[in-house]
């Protein structure tokens, strides 16, 4: 893979939102660039801002992460990283004879696109010109299989250099379409899950209790950039009374790997019925799909970063003496926001809690009576209007702090890390 150098940005190339209707591609623009905005915040990549332009959005980073990171995003073709140059002859070949020097290959090319065409010069000019300042400081033009293809692109007054292409997964902005609910137990059912997601419809998932659940949801949650709505059920007749509570709720769509024979009247869609092995497994080499490890002695928790204002929640354990955020185990058939606002009632006697985004998970171990367990605990951010906190009876003492005093409270660092993430995606 050939490395970009000194970029200030990233260019996001997009395929069929560019075929829609004015107005359409308007507003599914918007949501690519939303999108593409929760991913960096996400992954806590830093930038300045991403604009909409023509046949193109640009993210303005120069962290190396964010091209592969939006490559996965759903209705991105491909990405960039690139410099944002004047649109000035002299100045792209100063930079094309940089890169060359640089990289110091024995072959190159320039590679020109006019993604608007005022430049008075044709493509192959601005090819040919630049082409001639690298050839003469001893560079070797080869058309076919260059070592070094230099590319330009040209976007009203500005031209974008660039050496790499990251292939992006495609399809349509997630949220563009509706939302159905999808049956997670295997992996199949997870590539089906991400071919609806590719079409740009958003999930609420019914995920099987098993050694591999988390890692199944997590999957899910890390492709969408969001908190998808989770149930975790123990068998296949909670599975079956989950779907007909689905309908009962309004929902229409179920999306698994293959027929479910639901009994609820649910329009079942199975994106890879027909997929044989090979074709699952080249569908998740393209989507950059694992399959996750089996984890023995699993626990799943739910908790909230409960603020008042803008100050964190944190409670005092009695036996340990260690100060954290609510949490708690979820239930059978319990989805996990409610989990965590059952836990955060339970614990702290506030009745006046509402669940917002979900900002992340955590992961830790423990022994106990000679046996390692693995917790997952998935916490979402929460507001209280109330701070009259009733304690339930593990723990003895509660505060209310401003940020960086419950950072500096808080005893585990999973807890400051998730605190740190809370703050990263409210302040987005």
């Amino acid at each position: 893979m050939q490395r970009a150098t000194r970029v200030n940005c990233c260019l996001i190339r997009y395929a069929e939102v560019g075929i829609k209707s004015d107005q359409t591609r308007a507003a599914w623009l918007k949501r690519l660039r939303r999108n593409a905005e929760t991913c960096l915040h996400w992954n806590d990549v830093p930038f300045s801002r991403i604009v909409i332009t023509q046949g193109r959005l640009i993210a303005y980073t120069d962290d190396q992460r964010a091209p592969d990171l939006l490559s996965r995003v759903f209705g991105v073709s491909s990405a960039s990283p690139a410099r944002e140059l004047p649109l000035d002859l002299d100045v792209m070949k100063d930079e094309a004879k940089r890169l060359f020097r640089q990289h110091g290959p024995s072959s190159f090319r320039i590679t020109t696109q006019r993604v608007t065409k005022k430049y008075p010069l044709t493509s192959q000019q601005i090819n040919a010109a630049i082409g001639e300042a690298v050839y003469d400081i001893g560079g070797t033009v080869d058309l076919k299989n260059c070592e070094l293809d230099i590319r330009f692109e040209i976007i009203h007054d500005s031209s974008y250099v660039f050496t790499n292409v990251v292939r992006g997964v495609g399809g349509l902005p997630l949220g563009v379409q509706r939302t159905a609910c999808a049956v997670i137990r295997t992996m199949r059912d997870i590539v089906a899950a991400w071919l609806f997601m590719r079409r740009g419809g958003m999930l609420e998932l019914i995920v099987l209790d098993g050694p591999r659940a988390t890692g199944y949801i997590d999957i899910l949650m890390d492709a969408s950039c969001s908190g998808l709505r989770v149930q975790l059920v123990p068998d296949d007749a909670s599975m079956r009374l989950a779907l007909e509570s689905q309908a009962q709720r309004g929902q229409e769509v179920v999306v698994s790997a293959d027929p479910l024979g639901n009994d609820a009247g649910l329009v079942e869609l199975c994106p890879c019925e027909t997929y044989s092995d090979a074709m699952i497994e080249r569908t998740m080499e393209h989507a950059g799909l694992r399959e996750p490890p089996a984890l023995e002695h699993h626990l799943i928790s739910a908790g909230g970063i409960v603020y008042h204002g803008e100050d964190i929640l944190l409670i005092r354990r009695k036996d340990e003496g260690t100060w954290i955020p609510p949490k708690g185990g979820v239930d059978p058939n319990e989805f996990f926001r409610e989990a965590a606002l059952r836990e955060i009632r339970e614990e702290t006697g506030l009745a006046d809690v509402e669940a917002g985004r979900f900002i992340g998970k955590t992961r830790y171990s423990f022994a106990r009576l000679g046996t390692t367990y693995t917790k997952d605990v998935y916490y979402y951010a929460c507001q209280t209007g109330d701070t009259n906190v009733k304690l339930e009876h593990l723990f003895d003492d509660y505060v209310f702090l401003p940020y960086e005093a419950a950072l500096e409270l808080a005893s585990f660092e999973n807890d400051r890390r998730i605190m740190r993430q809370a703050a990263r995606i409210l302040r987005a």
